[in-house]
């Protein structure tokens, strides 16, 4: 198994400490709140894959705020597509949007070699629940990087990436340590 990035890894015990937080928060005003199962559910998949994926610690922290707000009483369903989804990353790599309905993302721009960035969406979504999407790229050693996390509020029609794969090229060069230096 290969290494994840040092840069990249999933810092679940910051996501706990906040989850606890929140948690508590919760119980306070009263509300019903299941963060902790939806944590250890997510820490327990992440698991899975951590000598697999380089991860961007702030991806992990848009995954705990996505699980606050846009997924919750969805966790179950979002994890199960999840796991399918890694798995596809892992098998299909770089042809991973040939697989439900991921998408290579257009109009990027040029890494510093004048190559043209090669950012996936991937799709999570349920009808009338969620529209999650991840933006995620390939190292030089076609590892995967998860490097975006976003509820897509608008729909596949009037999708912009544009800042989402702005960051995701940033965290990309961030992760593959200046490896393809980010031009806009």
């Amino acid at each position: 198994m290969r290494k994840s990035h040092p840069a990249g890894i999933f810092n679940i015990y910051k996501i706990n400490h906040l989850a606890n937080i929140t948690y508590m928060r919760y119980n306070i005003k009263g509300r019903n709140m299941n963060i902790q199962k939806a944590l250890q559910l997510l820490e327990k998949y992440l698991n899975e894959f951590e000598h697999e994926f380089a991860i961007h610690p702030i991806f992990g922290e848009e995954l705990f705020q996505l699980l606050n707000t846009d997924l919750k009483g969805q966790e179950d369903k979002f994890f199960k597509q999840m796991v399918t989804q890694l798995k596809n990353i892992m098998q299909l790599k770089e042809l991973v949007n040939t697989a439900d309905s991921n998408e290579i993302l257009k109009h990027m721009g040029n890494d510093k070699n004048g190559y043209p960035w090669k950012l996936y969406s991937i799709h999570f979504e349920r009808k009338n629940a969620y529209n999650i999407r991840f933006i995620i790229s390939f190292d030089e050693n076609h590892s995967p990087l998860l490097l975006v996390a976003f509820n897509e509020r608008a729909g596949k029609k009037a999708t912009d990436y544009t800042l989402p794969g702005q960051t995701a090229k940033q965290r990309k060069s961030e992760l593959t340590k200046g490896a393809d230096q980010y031009e806009g």
